[in-house]
């Protein structure tokens, strides 16, 4: 059993992390920190499955009564039970907020970020936290994908994780023929040398899809065709579903990583976040028939624009003062992506087609390998600010006085994607 690190020693961490890399030299430009040649980077420090579970339900039963822990599925391959930590009540007439990190189990610092805001949601005297509470209902699934969390062992690399879950494709539990050919998402060579699904792909419009009933639906999505919805054939993308479904959520937003990108050509600092409000184009409408009936959806300008609002507030906020995030950019646009038909099987573009506002955390860094353990307090913070922001945000009424054009208007686009610029490293 790994030793485990207690919050207090954790939050110090953070912070003196933190403190040093704003006050460092740039170690060149695009600065780092990058990882260096034959450099060990062990990921021991990182919550675990079993260190999230505990650490919930010793939330929990000091919160007062404030949160509630709820298991909403199991993972595939090991059955680690998922977690909602759940502050507020569905029915309220409250801002509704869901947020849900390491969807991809090799980006883990949003789990991280979400067990600090839970704490201080659940256990501070603090009366912005209280008017908070007050006025927003706001759900975390702090690790959606605990199969990818969970560290193992490569020979002559060391730790690592995976992006997707552990999970066999069964044809035949679908309704499907024994040699049915597995969608375009599940990889049956992982790291792990088990096979899994990119869960972050096996979202659909349609919060009932069950492939069982809609086996005809199967065959387009053979290949890499991100243009179109997934399957919810993972119980962990069912889970999250399922609590959408039970929330009905104003704001949904969704944790990730991404590799090192630069600002612009003409300013090549690194950028430590990218962010995007829209996932599918406007004109873009699914249908589907069930039992009978006619499912129609859509992306609205309404929860577009609180998108844009939700989106700029974030910019504005990690921005302020002598800030060490300065270099944010939007994430690639929706027009990008596969002809301008956007990404309905992911989670946001899926949600956003149910009227849910919606926002994308892209940190620096496909994994924490990729820039080491003195960063990650910085991005572990930048997505505590972040997110924090926006709920408070919600609660004071401040993100809906926000101008949704700032976001087109005045949000870098997305700059250059780049490589470790370090002689003799790896490429890892």
């Amino acid at each position: 059993m790994r030793k485990k690190i207690s919050l207090t020693l954790v939050f110090l961490m953070i912070f003196v992390m933190f403190g040093s890399y704003a006050l460092a030299n740039p170690q060149s430009i695009p600065n780092g920190p990058w990882i260096q040649p034959n450099q060990n980077v062990s990921l021991s420090s990182l919550l675990q499955p079993e260190d999230v579970e505990q650490r919930l339900l010793d939330i929990e039963s000091r919160s007062k009564g404030r949160m509630e822990t709820e298991i909403i599925g199991y993972s595939s391959g090991y059955e680690w039970p998922i977690y909602v930590a759940k502050f507020g009540d569905a029915d309220s007439d409250n801002p509704k907020i869901l947020i849900d990190t390491q969807i991809h189990g090799n980006e883990p610092l949003g789990t991280e970020a979400a067990m600090h805001l839970i704490q201080t949601l659940a256990t501070s005297g603090n009366k912005e936290v209280r008017d908070i509470l007050d006025n927003v209902t706001v759900w975390f699934i702090p690790m959606l994908n605990p199969d990818g969390a969970t560290i193992f062992e490569i020979e002559d690399y060391g730790d690592a994780q995976t992006r997707q879950n552990i999970q066999y494709w069964t044809p035949e539990e679908w309704g499907l023929d024994a040699d049915t050919p597995a969608p375009w998402y599940h990889n049956s060579n992982t790291w792990r040398g088990t096979p899994g699904y990119d869960i972050n792909r096996d979202a659909h419009p349609h919060l009932n899809f069950d492939l069982a009933n809609h086996s005809d639906q199967h065959s387009p999505c053979l290949i890499n065709l991100g243009s179109q919805p997934g399957f919810y054939v993972t119980p962990e993308a069912r889970a999250l579903r399922d609590t959408f479904k039970e929330l009905e959520p104003d704001l949904y937003i969704n944790h990730h990583h991404r590799g090192s990108n630069i600002e612009s050509e003409e300013n090549p600092e690194l950028t430590t976040l990218q962010i995007l409000a829209q996932f599918v184009p406007l004109d873009r409408v699914d249908t589907i028939v069930d039992n009978g009936e006619t499912y129609t959806y859509t992306l609205t300008e309404e929860s577009l624009d609180l998108s844009r609002q939700v989106n700029a507030l974030v910019y504005q906020k990690l921005q302020k003062g002598n800030s060490p995030f300065g270099q944010i950019t939007k994430y690639p646009r929706v027009e990008e992506f596969y002809g301008g038909y956007g990404l309905p099987g992911t989670t946001l573009g899926s949600f956003s087609m149910n009227d849910a506002a919606v926002m994308l955390y892209e940190t620096r860094g496909q994994s924490t390998r990729d820039t080491g353990q003195k960063a990650n307090g910085q991005y572990i913070r930048q997505s505590l600010d972040g997110i924090y922001e926006t709920i408070l945000g919600f609660a004071t009424g401040e993100v809906y006085e926000i101008d949704p054009s700032f976001y087109e208007d005045e949000i870098p686009e997305a700059g250059p994607w780049i490589t470790n610029p370090t002689p003799g490293h790896d490429g890892f």
